[in-house]
């Protein structure tokens, strides 16, 4: 009787193992015509309302008419900051100077957030989606006069691990300096 048991679970498993290779392969093979990069930013980039609706009409309510078959989505603003609902990172929700329009508190007290909303609307219309990881924002290297300004407080309590000083930002524009100064140095 065990043996006749352990038959069964042994073809179970190579059958499980085919049926995964079998999903791998298809999705490996599916066809992209078009991947849509979506770097995160229609959670600030304009005054449509805080609500699932407002939010999906900025970049996702068009992807499932302009053959787009695969979404890479970040929500990545800084090292630790993230456009994302988290008990793990920090909540990207500035909305002072370009931050404005910022609708994460609205989405998050709607018991939602950008990814949840993201994954959605890809699954609605077939779309696979992906969410990325920035390795290294420098986006606040150009608003950033002092490192409190970089909405990073990672940045600004160790800017001993960034490519560079604050003094860079001085620098003329021409100098690739000027703008990588609030890299991490991961080196």
């Amino acid at each position: 009787m065990q043996l006749r048991v352990l038959v069964v679970v042994l073809c179970a498993i190579c059958t499980l193992d085919v049926l995964a290779d079998d999903a791998r392969d298809e999705v490996v093979n599916r066809q992209r015509r078009m991947i849509f990069n979506n770097d995160g930013d229609d959670t600030w980039l304009t005054d449509e309302p805080a609500t699932p609706e407002g939010f999906l009409s900025v970049r996702m309510d068009h992807i499932g008419d302009c053959n787009v078959d695969t979404v890479f989505y970040c929500t990545t603003q800084s090292i630790n900051l993230f456009t994302q609902n988290s008990e793990v990172t920090e909540v990207f929700d500035a909305s002072s100077g370009g931050f404005g329009h910022n609708r994460m508190n609205g989405l998050i007290a709607a018991g939602t957030d950008p990814v949840t909303l993201a994954v959605k609307a890809c699954r609605q219309r077939g779309i696979e989606i992906f969410w990325t990881l920035r390795m290294n924002d420098i986006h606040d290297s150009l608003r950033a006069n002092h490192l409190e300004d970089t909405d990073d407080p990672v940045k600004a309590r160790y800017p001993d691990w960034l490519l560079g000083p604050l003094e860079n930002r001085k620098l003329p524009e021409e100098f690739s300096e000027f703008y990588l100064w609030t890299a991490f140095n991961y080196a």
